[in-house]
């Protein structure tokens, strides 16, 4: 998957089509996939595009996974290419409509799907109502972000549960099972995990390493394992349940 910078994108001579899809997935969930379901659905031969953020706006939390897994994640769903944000005053500040002039000098934008509640630009004044007016000639949808139940999905969801040691309920709105965002390699008990995320609360849980079911115990910053890892290559943990005596 092509990575843009935003502060790199330029125009182009001859913008190529574009589904362009808007978000911060900052942990691709069930909801993703109702969204990216919805724009594929006639994208044809247009480039798949995700706008979305490294660093995340102002009030949406701790992100759940690290950036490079949330980039595989989406590079996984289908998108070809990524343009990513910093989100900062400077483009805090930016208007709705000096953000779009940017992108469609770059992309010819066949069609923006975003979520139902998306809002944008200074002061967070633009919603979805506008898009049509700001891009006559693109198809604008606006998708619900709903599971298998028809329920609304968001990461929230998922922080909650993680904070409540819940992995189960939050597997049940991801796409793929929570895995503890870290990497070790060689021999490991303990291993400490990454600041600045969501994190899991303090427990004792089942989970799966390197396709080995094991034990783990999660305590502050530090994970520990029931038994001495011996790895070659980067591998992730992934949580399966609470552990219940």
């Amino acid at each position: 998957m092509k990575i843009t910078e935003w502060d790199r994108l330029r125009p182009a001579a001859d913008p190529v089509p574009a589904t362009v899809v808007i978000g911060v997935f900052d942990a691709f969930h069930r909801g993703h996939q109702t969204l990216t379901a919805a724009a594929f659905a006639e994208s044809g031969e247009a480039v798949r595009v995700a706008v979305t953020f490294r660093v995340m706006p102002p009030g949406k939390g701790k992100p759940v996974y690290p950036f490079r897994m949330r980039l595989a994640d989406l590079e996984a769903a289908g998108f070809d290419e990524a343009v990513v944000i910093d989100f900062n005053a400077r483009f805090a500040a930016l208007s709705a409509e000096r953000f779009f002039r940017k992108l469609t000098a770059a992309y010819r934008i066949d069609r923006l799907t975003v979520g139902a509640d998306f809002r944008c630009g200074n002061g967070r004044a633009t919603a979805v109502a506008d898009l049509e007016r700001l891009l006559p000639q693109t198809a604008v949808q606006a998708v619900m972000l709903t599971g298998g139940a028809e329920q609304k999905v968001s990461a929230s969801d998922i922080r909650r549960f993680l904070a409540q040691g819940r992995p189960e309920a939050a597997a049940a709105v991801l796409v793929r099972p929570y895995r503890l965002p870290m990497r070790l390699t060689g021999k490991r008990w303990g291993i400490r995990r990454r600041c600045g995320l969501t994190v899991l609360a303090d427990g004792v849980y089942e989970a799966q390493v390197a396709g080995e079911k094991m034990r783990i115990g999660v305590k502050g910053a530090l994970i520990r394992t029931d038994r001495e890892l011996l790895v070659k290559k980067p591998i992730e943990i992934i949580i399966l349940s609470r552990y219940k005596e």
